[in-house]
Order: C-alpha cells, then structure tokens, then sequence
C-alpha cells in the first residue's frame, strides 16, 4: 500500500489535534512530585498548586490526608500562571488552528511559517525556561533544608507530555507547510 503525499497532508490536522488533547491533559496534570516516605508525598504543578498526600493507617483501615495550598513564594506563583496561560492560549490556537486547516483543506491552505515556531517550539522553550527557573529560584532562596528543587522532586507527565505534545504538533505543522 502506497501512502500519497496528498493523503498524509489529510492527516496533518489529526496530528495537531492529538498533540494538542496531550497537551491540555499536561496541564492539568502534576510536574513534579517527591514520595517522603511510602506514605507520603508532595506534588508540584506548574501552575502553583501544591498537594502534600498522607496515607494515615487507623483501625478502620487506610485513610487519605490530602491538603492543597497554592505556592507561598509570589514570585514562582506569577512565572507559573503566566507559562501556564501561554500554554493553555497555545494549545487552544493548535486545536483552532487545524480545524481552520481541515476546513480550507481543498483550498489548499499554507500556514504561515511562524505557526511552526509559536505554536511548535515556543512551547517546549516556555516548559525548560519553568524548569530552570523553579530550580534557580530554589536554589537561591533555599528549598526544605538546603536540597535542590530537582534533586528533590522527580518531573511528572505534566512535564513530558507537554514537551513530547508541542514535539508532535512541531512535526505537524512542518508537515502542514510543506506538504
């Protein structure tokens, strides 16, 4: 079976969708998390939302202890809203912007150029800048006795499916232009 080079740019939009539902599952989900103990842990999401889970044994047996409380440090909570509204807007513009390409399909649309760097690239540079940013933050001000936030946190799917998500709607949208 032969795959034409007018068929796979058919497909170019479905990549984008699906790059871009990857995307917002990244958002809402955690970026970094640290278990304590086998019973406790402490989770990190970009947008300034800290968990801290305590698995509390009692006679009726496992109970859960959850708290959420927002980043107490201004700073870190502003740069994670702001990153975190850059994304979402993105995201939006990826699923917006293959649907307008599905429509003009048999117009032959071509997105302009700077599709493939906003809407591409800009997302992955947003998410390294959040990581190292978390880390130069902490690192300067101290972070629970000393430890690095990366020597202390694991990064989450927050963190690899926002970037494997904006790798995927990269290729789509060269595939877009190109095609």
């Amino acid at each position: 079976m032969r795959i034409e080079i007018k068929e796979l740019k058919e497909y170019t939009n479905v990549i984008i969708y699906g790059a871009a539902i990857l995307m917002i599952i990244s958002i809402v989900t955690p970026h970094a998390s640290h278990w304590v103990k086998p019973e406790q842990s402490h989770v990190f999401w970009i947008w300034g939302l800290i968990s801290e889970v305590d698995w509390l044994g009692s006679p009726l047996g496992w109970r859960e202890d959850i708290s959420f409380h927002l980043n107490s440090n201004p700073i870190v909570l502003s740069v994670g809203l702001i990153i975190t509204l850059a994304l979402f807007f993105i995201t939006i513009k990826n699923i917006l912007i293959a649907r307008t390409f599905r429509q003009e399909e048999e117009e032959e649309y071509t997105p302009p150029l700077y599709h493939i760097f906003i809407y591409g690239i800009l997302p992955i540079i947003l998410m390294v800048f959040w990581m190292f940013f978390i880390q130069a933050i902490y690192s300067e001000i101290g972070f629970l006795e000393n430890y690095n936030f990366w020597g202390y946190f694991s990064p989450n799917f927050g963190i690899y499916g926002f970037i494997i998500g904006s790798s995927i709607c990269t290729v789509g949208h060269i595939l877009q232009k190109y095609l």
